[in-house]
Formats: structure tokens, C-alpha cells, sequence
């Protein structure tokens, strides 16, 4: 027996010892900022009575599988008001083990607050004209797996699954090796545009540095609460610029900055000029590690659920994922300071972009108002030459104002609301000054829409039916009663549909410029009728099409 309790503490003293060599070989160099130390350092700053007016410390989220508090820091000369202010966003850390972003927008934060005499007058300029947000990590759980020294490559989050499929187990399942980890999701696979192209659950991954699973793009888009947190942080907030920290294990996309998008060689965004200039500007700033030559600028080109082109579409906001540093993703404490100094001119190049203060400062802003001075909000925003599909209509802020970003130049706008009349006009951005325009939109003439309710088959309704008006501005619904329905509605092209529960709908594309009636028929489904011009525009593969009493027939006898 004693033989065999001593081999078992030798044993185990020998697999302590080797794991303990193990784990003090992953610990990150002490000038990283912990999660206890990043919550710490913000809250000694909330607590500091002069920044009251500056400094300001939001809770935006909590994380998926422990409830972390995601910390969102505003600084501003008001910070306590939204004010008709642009706005930028700093990111420091998506991916776990990508910590030199947290460090850089900490920095960040300091120099704002209490800048060197030589940059004080640039910081308060900034300071009163921007609201810059800054996200210090939206990865806490990550973070502190990496801080642990559990796994210094993991990337991230902790949101609990199973081997054998993706459902929780009540186990951390994480291999400290690169890759296959089985917890987690990728952040910047989970934002909804393209997601559905990025990895499965467990997908291998190809590369020659085999990072299996840590790409996992989650069960569906924003499964993650972090990610959510981001998401509606950018929505309540119209930023003008954001930077995405990140860093590049491989080393191949080490010191670049990426910008939203260029696929298949040939497919941009309606606003590539202008985005992939600026991001020339961004890399043209940032000097690389050992070396003179600056940061490369390159177009993302992958498809898969990614912040920047998510931001870039949702929202209107030039995001750049900028991947800072080198392969040696978490270095010494000395070219963590070498790194901060070197990637902070391209963080205040983009606050100062966004202002034109010593830089171009083309765009077009104003606010939209009514014919009392009132501000316009959702007033849908339109630059007739850089339209495409891929956008989410730009919409006036609560302040009735819009922001776009140009290159100079000469620009129609199109401004569009639900009761009021289109308006367009040419406006002109030049990189000398940034112009406020003050655009007054009249209200759109009223028409009335008179609706008689006529039901023709011998079913009775279960219900009055619903009246749906349609453009491409706005839905609303009203609810009819039997007989004349008469409708005051704005000027305009419309899709009115009604709908009964039980009959067939109504349909008809009414362009309203004057009033108009229409006796709207209840229709059982055989007794279908249609009016139309051109029955060459229904394809069939044999017969003819037949018409009788305004009924479309495939064959005599048959209804179609």
C-alpha cells in the first residue's frame, strides 16, 4: 500500500509539475490588460469627478455563457446628451487571443482624457465634435480563457456544446493546442450578412496551420448575445467610421487594412471609391513592425457573416477590420508599446476624417425638416449614383440628419417620407469644408380613395375585411366596413390589397393623383375574375388562352 500511495504522488507531483511548465509557458506578458483589469481601469475613470462631463461607461450586453458585462465607453465634451454629433466606434477585441486591440483603444481612451500638451488642442476639437464609442473587448469569456493561460490561441467565446452536436454538455470543451475547440463561436462569422456561408458546427478547417472549429459561425445569425450587443450599439448610433481590431495567427493578413468588399474580382459596394481611398489613407499612417514600409490596404473578400460587411450594409458605417501587428499575436511589453504607437495615427486620422479637421472633408450632411422647422426622422436619404441593392435604406436620425461620406464631386440626393413629396436636388461635396444643408420637405397632397365593398359569392365574411396600402416607403393597414369606404391617402403610386378570411383578395396598383373609386368584389376562389392586357405575358406550353366574361380560361370549360 505505501508503495502504491507513493507512486500516486509521484505521479501526480510529476503531471503537476508538467502541466504547471505547461500552463507559466502560455502566460501572456503582464502589460495585458486582464478583464478585472479592464473593468477596474474604466470604473477608477468613471469614478474620477473630472471626467463627469467626458467619460461615460455603458453595459450594452452581457455574454452568452457566463453573463460578462459587455462595457461600452462614450467620450465627449457632453457626454451625458445624444447630440446631433457624427459618430465613430473603436473595437478593440473580437477573437480571444487577439489582444493587442484591447491595448491600443485603452491607450486610445487615456489620450483623450488627459493628452500630452502637444496634442491637447487637437483632442479638444475632437472631443467637441464627435461622440467616439469605444468597445475595450465584446469577448470577455474568450479573454479570460487566454489570460488563464487554458489556451493562448483560442478564439472564441464559450458558449457551451457537445462533441456530438451543437447543444450544451455542461463541460468547457477546448483543446490548448490551435484549433479544435469545440465550445465557442466565432464572432465575426454570426452578424446575418452571408452568414449562412460560413463554417457548420465542427467543420474542419483546410488551411496548412489546421485551426479546426474556430470558425463555427454559430446556430443561427446573432445566436450570440456579444454579437447582438454590437449590433444594436451600431443601430442606436448611425457611426459615420469604425476599426474592428484584430490580429492575424497566420501572419498572412498581418498588417493590413481591409475594407468592405470586393468579391469574385468584380462585385463592391456602391461606395468602393470612397471607402477604399480612406482606407489607403488608414494603412498609408501605420508603419509596420521592423520595417519603413507602411500597412497594406486590401478589400475583404471573403463572404461569411463578417462584422465590417455587415456595417457597411445594415448601416451605412465604413467599418475597417484592421489586422494590427504580426503573427506573434501577443509580444513582449516593450513592442506593445512600439505597436500601440505606431497603429494610434490611423484611429485619429479617421475622428479627424470624419470632421475634416487638417484633412478632406468632402461629404454631404444636413438635416431635413418640415415646412413648421421641425426635424424629419426616417426620412429615407438616397445618393442617385451610389445606389445598389445591397443597402439598407439610409434613413434621417432623430435629429433629422444625414451623413455620407464622398469623394468630391457633384451628387443628387433624393429624399423620400410617407406624406410628403419627393424631393431632389444636386448638391456638391468638396474636400475644403464640410457644408450643412437645411432641406425643407412640403407636405404631399391628399386624394381621396373611395372603396365599395361588394361581396358577389354567397359566402359571408367571417370578419371586415383589411385594406393594406404598399410602396416602397411604408405598409399600413386600415380596417374597411361593408359598403363605401372612403380613404384620404397621400399622393402616390400604391398596391392596395383587400383582404377578406375567407375570399379571394382585391389587387390593383392605384396611381393616385386625383380621387378615385373602385367597387372591390368578394370573390370565391372559382369565381375568380382578372383584368388584363397582354395574355402573351403568361407563358403556357400548349393551347391558347381563352377569355370569356372577363374570366381567364386555359381550355373552354376550364377555369384556369
Amino acid at each position: 500500500m505505501c508503495s502504491k500511495t507513493f507512486l500516486r504522488t509521484f505521479v501526480a507531483l510529476f503531471l503537476f509539475g508538467i502541466f504547471s511548465s505547461f500552463v507559466s509557458s502560455q502566460a501572456l506578458d503582464p502589460r495585458f490588460h486582464t478583464w478585472p483589469e479592464i473593468q477596474a481601469f474604466l470604473d477608477s475613470i468613471d469614478q474620477d469627478p473630472n471626467y463627469n462631463t467626458l467619460f461615460r461607461v455603458d453595459t450594452i450586453g452581457y455574454s452568452t455563457q457566463e453573463q460578462l458585462p459587455i462595457l461600452a465607453v462614450k467620450i465627449s465634451d457632453n457626454v451625458i446628451e445624444k447630440e446631433d454629433e457624427p459618430r465613430v466606434l473603436f473595437l478593440g477585441q473580437c477573437h480571444a487571443e487577439e489582444v493587442l486591440g484591447v491595448e491600443a483603444v485603452l491607450k486610445l481612451i487615456e489620450l483623450l482624457l488627459a493628452p500630452p500638451p502637444d496634442l491637447a488642442q487637437h483632442v479638444n476639437v475632437l472631443r467637441m465634435n464627435l461622440e467616439i464609442w469605444i468597445v475595450p473587448t465584446y469577448n470577455p469569456e474568450g479573454l479570460n480563457v487566454v489570460h488563464q493561460g487554458l489556451d493562448v490561441s483560442f478564439r472564441k467565446n464559450k458558449h457551451d456544446f457537445s462533441p456530438e452536436g451543437p447543444w450544451p454538455n455542461g463541460v468547457f470543451d477546448y483543446d490548448p493546442s490551435i484549433g479544435n475547440d469545440i465550445d465557442g463561436v466565432d464572432f465575426n462569422r454570426n452578424y446575418d450578412f452571408n452568414w449562412v456561408l460560413g463554417d457548420t458546427f465542427l467543420e474542419p478547417d483546410p488551411s496548412d496551420y489546421g485551426a479546426h472549429y474556430d470558425y463555427y459561425r454559430g446556430p443561427s445569425p446573432w445566436s450570440e448575445a456579444e454579437v447582438r450587443a454590437i449590433r444594436d450599439l451600431a443601430l442606436e448610433n448611425d457611426f459615420v467610421f469604425s476599426i474592428a481590431w484584430h490580429s492575424s495567427r497566420s501572419g498572412r493578413f498581418s498588417e493590413k487594412v481591409m475594407s468592405p468588399w470586393k468579391w469574385e474580382e468584380i462585385k463592391q459596394p456602391p461606395d468602393y471609391e470612397v471607402i477604399k481611398s480612406i482606407g489607403d489613407e488608414i494603412a498609408g499612417l501605420i508603419i509596420k513592425e521592423n520595417s519603413t514600409e507602411t500597412y497594406q490596404s486590401v478589400w475583404g473578400g471573403s463572404r461569411n457573416g463578417k462584422a465590417h460587411d455587415w456595417f457597411y450594409a445594415a448601416t451605412g458605417c465604413f467599418q475597417y477590420l484592421i489586422e494590427c501587428g504580426t503573427a506573434n499575436l501577443q509580444p513582449d511589453s516593450a513592442l506593445i508599446e512600439d505597436t500601440i504607437e505606431r497603429i494610434l495615427p490611423g484611429m485619429f486620422y479617421l475622428m479627424d476624417r470624419t470632421i475634416g479637421y487638417n484633412t478632406d472633408a468632402a461629404q454631404l450632411t444636413g438635416t431635413v425638416e418640415n415646412v413648421f422647422g421641425e426635424p424629419l426622422e426616417g426620412v429615407r436619404v438616397s445618393i442617385i449614383e451610389l445606389q445598389g441593392g445591397v443597402q439598407t435604406p439610409r434613413l434621417t436620425d432623430e435629429f433629422g440628419r444625414f451623413r455620407r461620406i464622398l469623394l468630391p464631386g457633384s451628387y443628387t440626393l433624393r429624399l423620400e417620407k410617407f406624406g410628403y413629396t419627393t424631393r431632389e436636388l444636386v448638391l456638391v461635396a468638396n474636400n475644403s469644408t464640410v457644408e450643412n444643408q437645411i432641406i425643407i420637405l412640403n407636405p404631399a397632397p391628399q386624394y381621396n380613395l373611395g372603396l365599395e365593398l361588394m361581396n358577389e359569392s354567397t359566402v359571408t365574411p367571417d370578419q371586415n375585411p383589411l385594406c393594406i396600402f404598399q410602396n416602397h416607403l411604408t405598409t399600413d393597414t386600415l380596417a374597411l366596413t361593408p359598403g363605401v369606404n372612403t380613404i384620404t391617402w397621400p399622393a402616390g403610386t400604391w398596391k392596395v390589397t383587400v383582404l377578406w378570411d375567407t375570399l379571394m383578395p382585391w389587387v390593383r396598383t392605384v396611381h393616385l393623383t386625383e380621387d378615385k373609386d373602385y367597387i372591390v368584389n368578394g370573390l370565391i376562389p372559382d369565381q375568380l375574375q382578372l383584368t388584363f392586357i397582354d395574355t402573351t405575358l403568361w407563358p403556357v406550353r400548349s393551347g391558347t388562352w381563352m377569355v370569356e366574361d372577363d374570366t381567364l380560361r386555359t381550355q373552354g370549360g376550364f377555369l384556369y
